[in-house]
């Protein structure tokens, strides 16, 4: 409500924001992206470049081991596929659980105190 109080309602001397002119037709706005979007409405500026989009970690896709099925899954260890061998096909997997040994990745915790301020009251 306040942005609309400020953009609606604001006065042509306020000193509170700079105002964005068009420089083809004077209009102003209280914010750049507005006067972006009105020159690409009303001057034929150019639309703004689209973003730039991250590529996935893994594109390639695995097909189902079963023949004829067309099913496709990121990895053939993945819980997605397991299920669908279960519901699609009748077919049970037996999913075993690795142990593995816990390896610390930090160094041990040093117990030893560092320097201390004296106790008592302060000095003046």
């Amino acid at each position: 409500m306040i942005r609309h109080i400020n953009t609606v309602h604001r006065t042509p001397g306020d000193p509170q924001r700079p105002l964005y002119e068009c420089d083809k037709c004077g209009k102003t706005y209280m914010y750049s992206g507005e006067l972006a979007q009105h020159k690409r409405d009303n001057h034929d500026a150019r639309p703004p470049k689209p973003r730039a989009m991250k590529q996935k970690a893994a594109s390639e896709k695995f097909p189902c081991q079963v023949a004829g099925c067309e099913h496709e899954y990121a990895s053939l260890e993945s819980q997605a596929y397991y299920r669908h061998l279960q519901e699609k096909h009748g077919v049970e997997v037996e999913r075993k659980i690795e142990e593995r040994e816990m390896v610390p990745t930090s160094p041990p915790h040093n117990p030893i105190a560092g320097p201390s301020r004296p106790r008592g009251p302060p000095a003046l």
